[in-house]
C-alpha cells in the first residue's frame, strides 16, 4: 500500500515510475534527467558494493535508504561510487515517513509528523530521555484490519505505538537507538526470532538455537544462526534443513555450530554474551 500510494502521488505530479532491480537499476537511472530512487538498507549496500556504477557517478541519482538506520560506512560507500544525494528516513508502513537527514546526525521531523516519547507505561518523558518512540502524521493508518488486538495495542489515542527506542535531543529531531523487542532488522527487512528458532529447534540434533544480527563491513546488520547440537556429523544436515525455514526472510546467513551456548545459572541463553563472542570471532 505504501508503494502503490508513493507511486500515485509521483503519477500525479508528472513523473514517471520505474520499478528496477540488478543491473537494471542503473541502466534506467542513467536514462533519466532526475531519478529519486528508494532502496531498503540492505539492497543500498549491495549497491555500493556492485559493478553497476565502476563506469561513471551519477549526479542525477538521489538515494532515499527506507527500513532501518543508514550506517555512516554505507553513506560513505555510497557517496564515493554511486551519488552524493544519500537520504536516509525513519518510516514505517503504518505512518508513512517521519524523520529524514542527510547526514549521520539526528533525523529531522517531517512538517505534517509528530513524536512522543514515552516509558513502558505510557507516560511522557523529558527531552533527551530514551523510551519508546509514539509517532502521528497525516499520512497514518487507522488500524489493522480483522486484528482488534493488533490495533489497540499499537494505536492509542491518535498515535501509533512503535516498537523502537529513541529519544528526542531537541525540537524536530528523532534519534533512534533500535528495537524495544527483540526483532531483527536486517538491513530493512524485519525477521522475528523466536517463531523461527522454534522451528529449528524441531530439527533432529538440535537441542537449541539462537538467531543473531551482527553488523557487516558498512555496518548493515547480517543475520547469524547459532545451533547447539550434540553430535557435529551433523552440522551440514542441520543446515540444509534451516535454510527452507529462511526462505522469504534472507538470501543468505552464517551458521554456527556449537556443543553448548552461553548460559545464566537458571538455564536462559546469554544472548548479549553470545553476540558478543560472535562478534569478536568475526573482527579477529
Amino acid at each position: 500500500m505504501g508503494t502503490y500510494s508513493d507511486s500515485m502521488l509521483a503519477l500525479r505530479s508528472g513523473s514517471t515510475v520505474i520499478y528496477s532491480a540488478g543491473a537494471a537499476l542503473a541502466a534506467n537511472a542513467r536514462k533519466l534527467p532526475a531519478c529519486h530512487t528508494f532502496l531498503l538498507v540492505r539492497h543500498a549496500a549491495e549497491l555500493s558494493r556492485s559493478e553497476q556504477f565502476s563506469d561513471g557517478f551519477l549526479d542525477s541519482l538521489s538515494i532515499r535508504v527506507i527500513g532501518g538506520f543508514v550506517p555512516p560506512a554505507l553513506r560513505a560507500a555510497l557517496r564515493e561510487t554511486v551519488t552524493t544525494e544519500v537520504r536516509g528516513t525513519y518510516s514505517m508502513n503504518d505512518t508513512s515517513f517521519i524523520t529524514t537527514n542527510d547526514d549521520d546526525g539526528p533525523g529531522k521531523l517531517l512538517p505534517d509528523a509528530s513524536l512522543r516519547i514515552v516509558d513502558d507505561a505510557g507516560r511522557g518523558l523529558s527531552p533527551g530521555e530514551p523510551g519508546i518512540i509514539l509517532a502521528r502524521t497525516s499520512r497514518m493508518a487507522d488500524g489493522y484490519l480483522w486484528d482488534a488486538a493488533q490495533t489497540a495495542r499499537h494505536f492509542v489515542d491518535g498515535w501509533y505505538r512503535t516498537s523502537d527506542v529513541g529519544y528526542v535531543p531537541e525540537p524536530g529531531r528523532l534519534v533512534v537507538l533500535g528495537r524495544a523487542d527483540e526483532m531483527l532488522n536486517l538491513g530493512g527487512v524485519k525477521v522475528p526470532p523466536h517463531p523461527i528458532e522454534e522451528r529449528i529447534r524441531a530439527i533432529g540434533g538440535v537441542t537449541d538455537a539462537v538467531l543473531l544480527g551482527l553488523d557487516d563491513a558498512l555496518g548493515t546488520s547480517v543475520l547469524h544462526v547459532v545451533v547447539e547440537r550434540g553430535e557435529p556429523a551433523l552440522d551440514r544436515q542441520v543446515e540444509a534443513r534451516i535454510v527452507p525455514l529462511l526462505i522469504g526472510h534472507v538470501a543468505s546467513f552464517e551458521l554456527h555450530c556449537v556443543d553448548r551456548l552461553p548460559r545464566t545459572p537458571m538455564g536462559k541463553v546469554q544472548r548479549n554474551l553470545l553476540k558478543q563472542s560472535l562478534e569478536h570471532r568475526t573482527v579477529a
